[in-house]
Formats: structure tokens, C-alpha cells, sequence
């Protein structure tokens, strides 16, 4: 056996004893560290059994989460707006089970009730700063981990093919490896001297991973991510976050090479003169006119991954392409390539208006945690709010690009955002009821009843 699995290993199963015996936060962490270095991908995968190691870490933590008492002081987890726009999805979800003709619909079922699993963990045990400060740590060396084996790794084109499931195509490892670069953000304004140091010299391999997958939705989502990072960022120290925006944009361009900047430019060109367009934004636009039309016809949606069951009905052959998704790859389709696109031919009229109503609790919350600075909202808890803010915009606008509705990177900061808007009241001093109740309303004067 190799000395890497056997750290691994030992890794592993350290999370899991330590979450059955101490406390199921380090099952969480045994998660996430399964979910980044993900056995069956590595080149030691034949050392160790072949077992679903983040399914059962997550099994392991759930057994173990429920035994612990409820916070009276937080809002359980179901009344939360993310909470509720996952539960709510699912169950929309069920109900198209009666005339769902997508073949993947089942499996979208069983992936959204294990991230309702996961939003619950989240929002359950990142309970405190620190707790929020180690979750951002750690996704922050995962990716750096990641980082590390695509600066090893020989390709032609783009990276690909770095990542476990569900990470490993040069979009959404792109998306998913810009939301750490934010998430640094907050650890080098928050962190202690040696986390700082390890985000240092974190940043340059996860921002060259960025670079190599050349994506341009993941760049447009990083320049939109940036931008909310400055709008919420914290009232202090305002100087030092523009020296970090400058620093990384500097980094961002001494580690894009020529071809790099020649297919971001490509954005602006298909912009200015759609002529000049290449085949990949041809191909898009013709699907985005095609999953409008698969929506006229089917309101109410035709299930998960409706468009790759609905695509060859809809486009020409020469725009399909072999289906990779479980299949033995003869059969011709087309993914969706927009996620607002995805959720309206796959979920309808019905999962539109429910994802919508996600989106303005998440803006809604971010605004409200940034009036909480003039109630005396925690500096580190500002700070996390701007990197989440940065990495929900993100997501969102390379969501303009891409299929990301199943990016378990959504569910982290929505649970995140939730967890850290409880933070947020409990330290203002909110009254209880406006903690159970999360009414956006109650956001403004804290202080005044404070002071009353």
C-alpha cells in the first residue's frame, strides 16, 4: 500500500472517530476532505476498498448531529430562506415524478434530498465564527490541493479531468476554484498569522487553475464576484481590501499566458460584432433558443436534465453531441448550457419562481447583513459576508455560461449564508422572534432597540 493512501486513510478515519467520539463537526471535515481528494480519481485508488467515502462520512455526521441538543437561540434550519428553497425544490421535484419523461429525473430526486442533508449539516455545525472560519480554510486547501495537481498535469487545451464527480469538467472546476479565491479574501482579513500564510501561498495555484481552464464564464463570474466583494465588504480597513483586489488581478495577469487573454477577449468580440462569434457561442445561442421553445411546450417541466432528454427533438443532429452522462456514449444529445435555461425546461414555471425566490433571499440577507455594520456587526463576520457575497455572485454569472444546478458549491454557501445570518443577528443582539422568524424587515435599528 502507498504511504499516500495510508495517510488518507488515517486522515479519514481520524474525521469519523473523532465525529462519533468528540463531536460531529470533524465528520464534516472528513466529508470535505473526501470530497477533494476523492480515492476513486487518484492514481492510488486500487490501495485502498472501493467504498463511497463522502456518502458515508455524511451518513456518520448526520447519526451524529442529531444527538446533539437544539440551539433555542437559532432558527431551525427549515425556517431558513435557503433552507426553504431546497425543501420546497424537492418537493416540486417528487411531485413531476407523476409525468417527468426525463430518464434522469430519479437521480436529480436522490441528489437534492442528499443536499438537503447537507444544508442542514452546514447550517447546523458551522454555528460560531470559528467553525465558519475552519469551513472556509478548508475549502480554500482543497482547492489548493486540487491547484496543485493541475500545475502536474500534462493536457492539451484545457484542463480537464482534475476533481472528483461533478467538478471535473473545465467549467465548473473553473467556477468552483474562483469561489476559494473570494473565500481567501475573507480568511486574509480574518485570519490568524499562519492562516494567512497558507492563503498565500494557496492563491497562485488556485487562480493558475482558474487559467487553465481557460473557462470564460468562470473569468465573467470572478470580474462580477469581485464587484460584490467590494459592495459588501466590511467598514473597516476598506484600504486593505483594494490592496488585495489589486494584488490579485495582479496575480491573475502574470499567470495568464497569450492564448489565456486571447479567448477571454473573444467575449468582447462576439459581444461587438456577432459575426465574429466562435462555434461554441454559436451552439449556445441556438440551445438557448431551443430550451425556450422545450419550455413553451412543457410549463410545467419535464424533469431533471430535461434538456439532454429533450435535445435531439429540439436541435439539429450536427448540434448534438455523444451523451456522457451514464450512458455508453452512443447516443447524440446536448446538455443545457445555462443554469437558468436548466431549471426552467427540467423544473418549469413552478421551479423558476422558487429558484427566483432564493436569489432575492440571498441578496436580500447579504443587504442585510451589511446594514448590521451600523449595529455593530463583528468585523470577522463582515468579512466572511463580503467572500460570500463575492462567491454567490459568481456562481450565479458563470451560471450565464454553464449548467451549475447541481453544484454542490451552491449548497455550501447558501447553508453558509444561512448559518452566517444567524451569527450575524445573535450578535447584534436581535430579538429572538426576528431570529426565528428571518423576516428581512426586521433588519434595520437593532441598535436603537438595544439602547431603548
Amino acid at each position: 500500500m502507498s504511504v499516500t493512501a495510508l495517510v488518507f486513510l488515517a486522515v479519514y478515519f481520524s474525521g469519523i472517530v473523532l465525529a462519533v467520539f468528540k463531536h460531529p463537526r470533524f465528520g464534516l471535515y472528513a466529508y470535505l476532505f473526501a470530497f477533494y481528494v476523492h480515492p476513486p480519481g487518484a492514481w492510488w485508488r486500487d490501495d485502498v476498498p472501493d467504498l463511497r467515502w463522502a456518502l458515508i462520512a455524511g451518513l456518520i455526521t448526520l447519526i451524529t448531529t442529531v444527538r446533539l441538543a437544539s440551539d433555542q437561540q437559532k432558527a431551525p434550519w427549515y425556517r431558513t430562506g435557503g433552507g426553504a428553497f431546497i425543501v420546497a425544490y424537492v418537493a416540486w421535484m417528487v411531485i413531476q415524478g407523476l409525468w417527468a419523461i426525463s430518464p434522469y429525473h430519479t437521480e436529480g430526486v436522490e441528489l437534492y434530498a442528499k443536499y438537503i442533508i447537507l444544508f442542514y449539516l452546514i447550517y447546523k455545525l458551522v454555528d460560531t465564527e470559528e467553525e465558519m472560519r475552519n469551513f472556509f480554510l478548508v475549502h480554500v486547501i482543497g482547492c489548493a490541493y486540487l491547484g496543485w495537481l493541475a500545475y502536474g498535469k500534462t493536457f492539451r487545451g484545457r484542463l480537464e479531468g482534475v476533481g472528483g464527480p461533478g467538478i471535473d469538467d473545465a467549467n465548473t472546476l473553473g467556477m468552483h476554484m474562483s469561489t476559494a479565491a473570494v473565500f481567501g479574501a475573507a480568511l486574509l482579513l480574518r485570519g490568524g498569522r499562519n492562516v494567512r500564510l497558507l492563503v498565500v501561498a494557496a492563491m497562485p495555484l488556485i487562480l493558475n487553475t482558474v487559467v487553465l481552464t481557460g473557462s470564460r464564464g468562470a473569468f465573467v463570474g470572478l470580474l462580477a464576484g469581485g464587484i460584490s466583494v467590494f459592495f459588501c465588504k466590511p467598514a473597516a480597513r476598506k484600504a486593505v481590501v483594494y490592496a488585495l483586489g489589486g494584488l490579485a488581478v495582479t496575480l491573475m495577469i502574470i499567470l495568464s499566458p497569450p492564448d489565456f487573454i486571447a479567448r477571454m477577449q473573444t467575449i468582447t468580440v462576439a459581444a461587438e460584432n456577432p459575426a465574429e462569434r466562435d462555434e461554441s457561442a454559436d451552439i449556445r445561442l441556438e440551445l438557448a433558443k431551443a430550451q425556450l421553445r422545450m419550455f413553451a411546450d412543457h410549463p410545467l417541466g419535464v424533469g431533471h436534465h430535461g434538456t439532454r432528454a429533450l435535445a435531439p427533438a429540439y436541435l439539429d443532429e450536427s448540434l448534438l453531441t455523444a451523451n456522457r452522462h451514464g450512458g455508453n456514449g452512443a447516443e447524440l444529445t446536448r446538455g443545457s448550457h445555462n443554469t437558468l435555461l436548466a431549471v426552467m425546461v427540467d423544473q418549469g414555471v413552478v421551479g423558476l419562481l422558487i429558484y427566483g425566490v432564493m436569489l432575492l433571499w440571498a441578496a436580500r440577507t447579504l443587504i442585510r447583513l451589511r446594514r448590521m455594520d451600523a449595529d455593530g456587526l463583528p468585523y470577522n463576520l463582515a468579512a466572511y459576508r463580503m467572500s460570500l457575497a463575492g462567491a454567490l455572485t459568481m456562481i450565479l454569472v458563470a451560471g450565464m455560461f454553464s449548467n451549475y444546478i447541481k453544484a454542490e458549491i451552491t449548497i455550501w454557501c447558501v447553508a453558509l449564508l444561512a448559518a452566517l445570518q444567524a451569527q450575524g443577528l445573535a450578535a447584534v443582539g436581535a430579538p429572538l422572534a426576528a431570529r426565528e422568524t428571518s423576516a428581512p424587515a426586521a433588519a434595520p435599528g437593532y441598535a436603537q432597540q438595544k439602547n431603548a
